[in-house]
C-alpha cells in the first residue's frame, strides 16, 4: 500500500501543471466526507445485500457495455493506429 502511495504521489507530481485543479475540487472535497460514510455502511449492511448490489452493480454495468453505440475512432486515432503498425 506505502509503495502504490508513493508511486502516485511521483505521478501526480510530474503531472501537477497538466492537472486542472478548479475540476478537481469536487473530488477532493467529497472524498473525505463520503468515505467515512461508506465505511458507516459498509459496518450496518448486512454482507448478503451488499453482495447483491454489487452483482446488480457489475450486471447493469456489463449490459451497459454491451448494448452502447461503438465510438468512431477520431482521425488522430487512425493516424496513431497508422503508425504504430
Amino acid at each position: 500500500m506505502t509503495f502504490g502511495l508513493v508511486v502516485q504521489g511521483i505521478s501526480v507530481w510530474k503531472l501537477r501543471r497538466a492537472l486542472q485543479w478548479s475540476r478537481l475540487w469536487t473530488f477532493l472535497v467529497g472524498g473525505p466526507l463520503r468515505v467515512p460514510v461508506g465505511v458507516a455502511i459498509l459496518g450496518w449492511a448486512s454482507p448478503n445485500h451488499v453482495r447483491a448490489g454489487v452483482r446488480i452493480l457489475l450486471v447493469i454495468y456489463s449490459v451497459h457495455g454491451i448494448a452502447r453505440p461503438a465510438i468512431k475512432p477520431s482521425a488522430v486515432h487512425q493516424l496513431m493506429r497508422a503508425s504504430v503498425f
